[in-house]
Order: structure tokens, then sequence, then C-alpha cells
């Protein structure tokens, strides 16, 4: 799998589990700006890989530093000033690959033998601009998880990271055949 973040307080505890968790093979991790700049979110990737004892040559990749349209909007966070928490973390041990994110997803996704599970933990950009880049790369990709949409029906508000590009959600979910499904707490149907 590759993980696609713009890692906050979410984000962390999601790589810590994906890192750990023996059954799955993280295999490269990308970063996109969204809780925070895209610069502070490698920071923060990288510490939190430090602090899972993650092999030091997984590869951490920055990547779109905007949405594809409008400006970045990183006057607010729900995860702090830094994106986890303001807790005062040290420094990382390791340093990001020098490629960027989209180049090291096509990388990774154009040797792997079999298809790989992309998730997406933030803003959809950085998968926008590969899907746009190489079309073709998306045979390569045997599930598209996504944290985004709503629950609720009606006015309900849209959710951050579909709000904070809306226009790469749309390439997203709708040039490449992508058939959202609502998955709830509990819900194991395959697909």
């Amino acid at each position: 799998m590759v993980l696609d973040v713009d890692t906050g307080v979410d984000d962390a505890l999601a790589l810590l589990f994906a890192l750990r968790h023996p059954g799955l093979d993280v295999r490269a991790i990308t970063c996109v700006a969204g809780n925070v700049g895209v610069d502070q979110v490698v920071i923060n990737t990288l510490k939190v890989l430090d602090a899972a004892g993650a092999p030091v040559d997984l590869p951490v990749a920055a990547g779109a530093g905007r949405p594809l349209l409008a400006a970045a909007d990183l006057t607010r966070s729900a995860h702090g000033m830094d994106g986890p928490a303001d807790l005062g973390l040290p420094g990382p041990a390791r340093l990001p690959v020098l490629e960027h994110a989209v180049d090291v997803l096509y990388r990774t996704l154009g040797t792997s033998t079999m298809p790989v599970t992309v998730i997406s933990l933030g803003p959809l950009t950085n998968i926008a601009l590969l899907l746009r880049m190489y079309p073709a790369v998306a045979a390569r990709i045997g599930r598209l998880i996504c944290v985004g949409g709503s629950a609720q029906q009606g006015d309900a508000p849209s959710d951050f990271n579909l709000r904070s590009d809306p226009e790469a959600a749309a390439i997203v979910l709708t040039d490449h055949d992508v058939q959202p499904r609502r998955v709830l707490p509990g819900d194991d149907r395959p697909g």
C-alpha cells in the first residue's frame, strides 16, 4: 500500500497503525498540503516514522503545496499550528526523498508486481495530478481509499479533504470510473 497524507493527529495515528501492523506492507508515503503546509507535513510524517521505528529506506516525498486551482488556506488547523497538536516532538532523524510525490507514486505503482492499494488521508491533489499526468497508471491501483464525504444528506457541511481541493476530488472520483461507496464502521463487505 501507499499512503498519501497531510499529517496531523489523525494521519499520525493512521501511519502508526499501518507501519506497525504485521499484515500491511507500506511501500511509500507521499505528502500533500492540507492540515498544514506540505513542508510541515513532511516533517510531521518523518517524526511519526521515527517514532514507529519504520525502515529508514521507506520513501517519504513532498507533493502538492496547494490545491489545483485555489490558493492554499492554511489559516486554520484543528490539529494545532504544527499539525500534531503542538506536542513539541523532537526533529526527525531521517530525510525525505528528493523526488516529487507524484513521481514516487508513479514509480511505486509501476514497479509493483501486483495492484497497489492507495490510501489518501488528505486532499486528493497528489492523486489527481498522478491520474492526469499518467492516466494509464489507474490500472495499477487495486483500491483507492480516501477520507472524504459525509454520512449526512442535505445541507451537511463538506468534508475538509474534499472541500480543500474539490477540483482534485472531481478528477479522482469522476474521470476514472471510481465508484464511491459509503463505508460505515463495522462494514466489512469486500469491494
